[in-house]
Order: C-alpha cells, then structure tokens, then sequence
C-alpha cells in the first residue's frame, strides 16, 4: 500500500511539474496549459490525491469496520447525564423528553436534564410534566452557553447532548455509553444520524451528504485516529474532560469540545451502530441559515485552537487532522470560487478567445464529471454495510447540484465571519 501511495503523489509531482513547464515556457496560458492551471487551482487533484488515500485506508481496515461495537453489561455500564439544550421548543420538547425516558438504559444509573435557554414560550412548562431536570437562563445565550451549562449541571460520569429534534433508537446510548468503558482511550464519542428521505430536493440532499459526509468519512477519521468533531446531535463525553472548558464563544460547540478532549490526550470515536434520527431543514432559506452558522462556527473554532495545526503534540490530529479539515472545509471552495470568477474575467476582458473558452469550460464540466469516482467509496459503504438505496442518479444531484449550495454557504459563511462575531442559535 505504501508503494502505491508513493506512486500516486509522484504522479501528481511529475504532472504539475509538467504543467508549471507548459505555463512559463510555452506561455501558452490559453490551451491546455491554462486548462490543467485551473484544475490544480480549484484543488481538485489535491482533493483527489487525499480521496484516495483514505479509500485506500478504508479498504485496509473495511473488516474492521463493519463489526458491530462492543456493548457491556448494564452491571458494567457508567452513569449517563443526557442534556438537551432547548431554546423555544414547546412544540417538540415533550416527544424527545418521551423518547429519551424509553430507551434502554438502567434507571439508576441515568438522569435527564433540560437546558431551557432563555424560551420566550411554554418549554420550561411543558418539560416539567416530565421526571427530568430543568436548568433555565434567565436570558439567551446560545446553544454554546445551554450546552455547557448542562454538562455542568450533570451527575453522570458520561453526559451525552441530545438535540430537541432527534429520536434515539432504544439501544443507542447503551452502545455509545459501553464505548467508554471498553476502550479507555476514548474521550468524546457520537452516534450514527439518520436523516428522513422525502420528495423535497433540499432535504434529498442532506440525506445523501449525511450519508457520504458524516456516516462514512467519520468512519474513516475514527479508525485513523484523526476524527475532529462528535456531531452535537447525538455525542457523548467523559465529563470530567468537558466540564471545565468553554464553548459558548463559538456556534460550533461540538467541534470545540471535541478538540478540547484531543488536547487532554484523547481521541474521538464513531460507533456507527449507536443510531439516533433527526430533523434536517426542510426549505431552502433554513439550510442556508443552518450551514452558513456551521460555516462560521467552524471558522471561530480553527481560529480559536490555531496553535495545534501542525502541532506535534497533538499526533495525527495535528499534523494532518487539522490541515485536512482547512484545506476541504474551506481552502478548495474558495479557490474553486476564486478560478471560477477568474476564468470568467479573463473572458470578459477578452484576454481569452470565446472559441477557447468554451473549449475550457467543456473540459472542466469533463473534469467535473470525472471527479464523481471520488463518491464511490462513500456510496459502496451506504449500499452495501448500512444497507441505504443511494442510487446513481442521488449522487448526480449531490455532485451538480447540492455541492454547489454547500460551497455558497461556505464561502457566505467566510463573508460574514470576517464582518462579524456572533453565538446564537
């Protein structure tokens, strides 16, 4: 496998190489030379080559993988503290406090605890009809904020947050909890999230990114030790690691606590079997507002722990963990962005012929097309071990249409992280 690593990233070597010859040499910035310019520009073969190379780990470990984890006996269970931050969820609050109170856990061993974030409605009065704790803020603080002061709040010596929109199957949080207990190691942990799959396009798509983005590239991190972010859905954390930090400064809680546990010298794991469903954005303009706060929350944490990128200290996390998580979350869809808007200048100023053109903008739509084998590990993990019907046709809508919304959000998400600073909900 090392042999065709190496072989692979010289390739690309020796190609780009190729290509800075075409460029400086020739000058030929309007032919092929231009064409293959754009592309490493956009970051495609970059992403590629590090597609790959996780493929290739994925196909190492792909026996481990699929085995369902290690669940203990209740005798061997710990304490479990979940948290449901709530902000305005008198509609919702009950069916998730109903659904947490079924689920297979000890009673002795599991207390329930709602953080009433400052409701302008009836959530508090309606929580109360229910054997849980009520924690209240007497105003909003954000998610952050009702998070952490949940975790504080807890007794158990595993807390596990629980959004007002997900649905845990009943033996979710015995699979997440035993995590804990059989691998010492783990100080952060998250279940698998299921997403509902219906007629509307916008939510179709979440399906399939909630496939191929969390499900499987979580895997994947978890194995090799570099997983960044337990999904605040559904996560769970030794609390004696949490308790003390703060994330109410970021819209991100999930991935500040997760890099919080790296730095005490813990990893993050996945138990894909632990299964909870939840609610995605059902409208254009609420996935846009979802995913621009994501944008800019990811964004608040990298600044906020920018002293462990290329930290040794921090192992994998560090030196490729963090980078990786820069360059695809952020760094390739701004320079996509970047040689897109170029490509169109440079037409409008007439620096390129209208014949050339078109001929670059056929071979990048070309390119485009190619570079759908990069879903392939994604959609044969779906199929064949979480047993989902992701056809063809659901990963074209992804790649041409849904990855396009997901680069808006991003770069708007950029935009107004640098205009400014907000942690609300």
């Amino acid at each position: 496998m090392a042999g065709l690593i190496t072989a692979f990233i010289l390739s690309h070597l020796l190609n780009l190489a190729a290509v800075a010859s075409t460029l400086f040499i020739t000058g030929d910035w309007s032919g092929w030379g231009y064409l293959w310019s754009q592309f490493y520009s956009m970051g495609f073969v970059f992403f590629y080559t590090l597609y790959i190379l996780l493929l290739l780990i994925y196909i190492y470990y792909y026996s481990r993988a699929v085995k369902s984890n290690p669940v203990v006996s209740d005798d061997e269970l710990p304490s479990v503290s979940i948290v449901i931050p709530a902000y305005n969820e008198e509609g919702r609050i009950a069916d998730v406090i109903e659904n947490v109170l079924s689920i297979n856990y000890p009673r002795d061993r599991l207390e329930v605890i709602v953080v009433d974030d400052g409701s302008s409605d009836r959530t508090s009065i309606v929580a109360s009809r229910y054997p849980v704790r009520i924690v209240q803020h007497g105003v909003n603080q954000g998610r952050g904020a009702a998070v952490m002061t949940g975790i504080r709040s807890a007794r158990g010596e595993i807390v596990v947050t629980v959004d007002a929109d997900t649905r845990l199957e009943k033996d979710s949080v015995k699979r997440l909890a035993s995590v804990f207990r059989v691998y010492p190691w783990v100080g952060a942990a998250c279940g698998r999230l299921k997403t509902p799959r219906t007629g509307k396009l916008i939510v179709l798509g979440q399906w399939v990114e909630y496939l191929l983005g969390y499900s499987y590239s979580k895997l994947l991190k978890s194995l090799t030790g570099w997983m960044l972010i337990p999904s605040g859905a559904f996560s769970a954390y030794r609390r004696s690691l949490v308790a003390g930090v703060d994330v109410s400064d970021t819209l991100a809680e999930d991935f500040d606590l997760g890099l919080n546990v790296i730095r005490r010298g813990y990893r993050l794991y996945y138990a894909w079997d632990a299964v909870a469903y939840t609610d995605v954005p059902g409208t254009l303009e609420s996935f846009l507002r979802q995913r621009t706060r994501w944008s800019i929350g990811g964004l608040q944490v990298l600044a906020k722990h920018r002293d462990m990128l290329f930290n040794r200290k921090y192992g994998v996390v560090g030196l490729f963990g963090l980078p990786f998580h820069y360059v695809i979350g952020y760094a390739v869809m701004v320079m996509e962005v970047f040689g897109l808007s170029f490509l169109a200048g440079l037409a409008l100023l007439g620096v390129i012929p209208p014949v050339n053109l078109l001929t670059l903008l056929t071979w990048l739509l070309l390119l485009k097309t190619y570079s759908i084998i990069l879903l392939a590990p994604g959609w044969f993990y779906a199929r064949r071990v979480l047993g989902e019907e992701l056809g063809f046709k659901h990963l074209l809508f992804y790649w041409y249409v849904y990855y396009y919304l997901l680069l808006y959000s991003v770069v708007r998400g950029i935009i107004v992280y640098l205009r400014e600073f907000t942690t609300k909900w």
